[in-house]
């Protein structure tokens, strides 16, 4: 759900909204169907959740814009390996 902080302008009455909506995984696009009365809380957190990630991360040189790519995150990415 991190993507829909970027649709804070939609309005969530309709079912097609979840399928059009970019950054959800079937998965999610289901439950979005099957809770729209949820999904602007849900955009609200999500916006909530971004900027507080850059508010604390902004003088770190990762500064969550990778967000971006969720859920196309790279292989390493996904891995989850610890590297220390």
């Amino acid at each position: 759900y991190s993507a829909l902080y970027r649709l804070t302008h939609r309005q969530w009455t309709q079912s097609q909204n979840c399928s059009k909506s970019i950054g959800l995984v079937p998965k999610q696009v289901k439950l979005c169907k099957q809770h729209l009365d949820l999904m602007d809380t849900v955009v609200h957190a999500s916006l909530l959740a971004f900027e507080t990630c850059q508010e604390q991360f902004s003088k770190k040189r990762w500064n969550c814009s990778s967000i971006n790519a969720v859920p196309q995150l790279s292989k390493d990415l996904l891995r989850g390996r610890i590297v220390s």
